[in-house]
C-alpha cells in the first residue's frame, strides 16, 4: 500500500492498483493538488476545502457520509461525528441552524488499517474508537483552528496506539486561515527536524514497532 499527501486534508492511497484519494481540495485554496484520477473518492465534510469530488477525474465512487462500504476491494467505515453548529438564511430569509458532520474514514485492505480523522472536532469517545477497531495508520489534523489541537491529537494516537500517524490539515508557505504551521504538533510528538518523504510504502511486514510519526511532502 502506497501513502502519499497531495496538500490540505488530501491523501491518496494505492492499494492492488486501486486508487483512493481523500478530502480533494479546489485551487482557490492557494495552492493545487493537481489532477488527480480514482477509483474512490470520499468526503470527510461539506467545507469547499474537502469535498471537491468533482475535481477527481476517472468517474470515481464517490463516499461522502457515515455507513460501511464495500468498494473495490476496500472494505470502509465512516463513523460519523458532530462539527459546529452553523446560521444559514433561507429563502424566506429565516434563520436556520445547519448541525454540520464530519465523518472519520477506516479503510482496509491488503489486511492493513488505515483511519482517516477529517476535521475532527472533538475527540472520539472510547467506544467509538472501539467501533474503528485495530488501526496502523492514522492520518490526523496537525494545525488546531477548526480541528482537535496536536495536544488533543497526542492523547487521541495514545488511545489508538497506530504503528504509523501522518500530520495533515496545517499551514505551509501559503498560509491556510485558521490553520497552525506543523511546528507545534512535532513539538508535541516530541519530532526534531523530520525528513518529509514523497510517500510512504506500508505492508503488513514493514510496519514499525513502535509508533512513528512520518511527515509526508506534498506530491502531486
Amino acid at each position: 500500500m502506497d501513502i502519499s499527501w497531495l496538500g490540505h486534508s488530501s491523501i491518496r492511497i494505492v492499494s492492488r492498483d486501486i486508487t483512493l484519494i481523500t478530502d480533494p481540495y479546489p485551487d482557490s485554496i492557494g495552492f493545487s493538488m493537481g489532477q488527480q484520477v480514482a477509483h474512490i473518492v470520499t468526503v470527510s465534510n461539506d467545507h469547499p476545502n474537502h469535498c471537491g469530488a468533482e475535481l477527481v477525474g476517472g468517474d470515481p465512487r464517490i463516499l461522502n457520509g457515515p455507513g460501511q462500504f464495500e468498494v473495490h476491494g476496500y472494505n470502509i467505515a465512516g463513523l460519523g461525528t458532530k462539527l459546529e453548529e452553523s446560521e444559514h438564511t433561507d429563502s424566506d430569509e429565516e434563520v436556520v441552524k445547519i448541525r454540520r458532520t464530519n465523518t472519520v474514514y477506516t479503510y482496509r485492505s491488503e489486511g492493513l488499517t488505515v483511519c482517516h480523522l477529517g476535521d475532527l472536532k472533538r475527540r472520539l469517545t472510547p467506544a467509538q474508537i472501539g467501533d474503528q477497531g485495530s488501526v496502523d495508520v492514522l492520518i490526523v489534523p496537525a494545525g488546531g483552528g477548526c480541528t482537535i489541537s496536536p495536544s488533543e491529537v497526542l492523547e487521541q494516537a495514545n488511545v489508538f496506539n497506530p504503528k504509523i500517524i501522518i500530520p495533515v490539515h496545517y499551514s505551509q508557505e501559503t498560509a491556510v486561515d485558521g490553520l497552525e504551521p506543523i511546528d507545534g504538533f512535532l513539538k508535541e510528538f516530541g519530532v526534531e527536524d523530520p525528513t518529509p518523504q514523497i510517500r510512504v510504502n506500508v505492508t503488513l511486514t514493514n510496519l514499525p514497532r513502535e509508533t512513528q510519526v512520518v511527515v509526508l511532502r506534498k506530491g502531486s
